[in-house]
């Protein structure tokens, strides 16, 4: 089994994440962080380039439309639907309606 490297991000201001540290599984893994952004990643193939370039233009996408509609990021009750948002956008106006919460809430998911 591999050694992993801490689980606390230096860019984090959150809990260290242990639940991490109790994954058992024959998969390479490897973790992705890109300012809030801290994912792990178990796989058979390496996945650092691609997935590391991907929440880049993910994020790029949702930083750029709260760029342009700042109060995206602080609304707490379903945002209006908006067919020339991104699609990571869309996906988190969605799952906000769905569940009578500020999109910002599925953040975490949309960016997995």
């Amino acid at each position: 089994m591999q050694q992993r490297p801490p689980t606390q991000s230096p860019h984090s201001r959150f809990q260290e994440r242990t639940y991490r540290d109790r994954v058992r599984t024959h998969l390479r893994y490897e973790r992705i962080v890109v300012q809030e952004t801290d994912l792990a990643i178990y796989s058979d193939t390496p996945a650092g380039d691609l997935a590391r370039d991907e929440v880049l233009t993910q994020r790029g996408y949702l930083e750029g439309y709260i760029a342009a509609h700042p109060r995206f990021a602080s609304a707490l009750t379903p945002w209006p639907a908006d067919a020339l948002a991104p699609p990571i956008v869309r996906a988190m106006i969605e799952a906000g309606r769905n569940a009578g919460v500020g999109p910002m809430a599925a953040v975490a998911g949309a960016i997995a």
